[in-house]
């Protein structure tokens, strides 16, 4: 399967997952396009002052891979900053949230796998 992140129409989400401002994401697949327990993969832009609201998951895991751009990201209560090139594992029962503090977009790749 062939897909180019940026022939897909973007779908504006007003404050996800409780955050602030507005994210603009691309679903790349979704669960019907693998044969293993991966939910989707997204394309996301946080711009500036955004966020992905602070929120927990049950049997899943997401992973983060910032493609550009840099952001404060909370996982579990604990703050640390990310930036081009980190991959974050919010694990299965765990809260995470995202807020972009830079001057630029963040770009990132978000994986969910069910269990």
């Amino acid at each position: 399967m062939h897909k180019n992140i940026y022939s897909l129409n973007p779908v504006i989400e007003k404050n996800c997952h409780g955050g602030e401002g507005e994210i603009q994401f691309r679903r790349l697949f979704e669960k019907n396009s693998f044969e293993t327990k991966i939910d989707f993969i997204d394309f996301s832009i946080i711009p500036p002052n955004s966020t992905i609201g602070y929120h927990a998951h049950s049997n899943n895991e997401e992973i983060y891979f910032i493609l550009e751009g840099e952001g404060e990201m909370i996982v579990n209560g604990t703050e640390f900053l990310v930036k081009k090139g980190d991959i974050v594992i919010n694990s299965q029962y765990s809260s995470h949230g995202l807020r972009n503090i830079g001057s630029k977009d963040i770009k990132l790749l978000v994986f969910q796998v069910s269990n």
